[in-house]
């Protein structure tokens, strides 16, 4: 098997995992896992000076285009739930502020 299909095998399971990670709110862990992208993006992008046949290049654009996908979904499931954080925040703001406002009324 070509080293570059095999990187990019390793990037499409760690990127699933990424994003099931995020689907399951265990975001602590997503940051070693993003660790291990780059490492192997750069693995990638470094094992990309051999020759791919077209077999080999439309392969490998397959898995890639899963890999981008994977990543779009984890990106949506993280702006939705960074939205939330920063709603929930604010309405906490909020009651502080009319608590203070409020509670030293009585």
């Amino acid at each position: 098997m070509n080293p570059s299909r095999e990187i990019a095998e390793q990037l499409l399971k760690a990127t699933d995992a990424l994003l099931a990670r995020a689907r399951s709110e265990d975001f602590e862990n997503l940051a070693p896992l993003q660790h291990t992208r780059a490492t192997l993006i750069e693995q990638l992008d470094h094992s990309l000076g051999s020759k791919l046949s077209v077999t080999e290049a439309t392969e490998l654009a397959e898995i890639l285009q899963q890999v981008r996908s994977l990543e779009d979904d984890t990106q949506a499931l993280l702006q939705s739930r960074k939205k939330t954080l920063l709603d929930e925040h604010h309405k906490l703001k909020k009651g502080q502020r009319a608590q203070k406002a409020y509670g030293n009324m009585g």
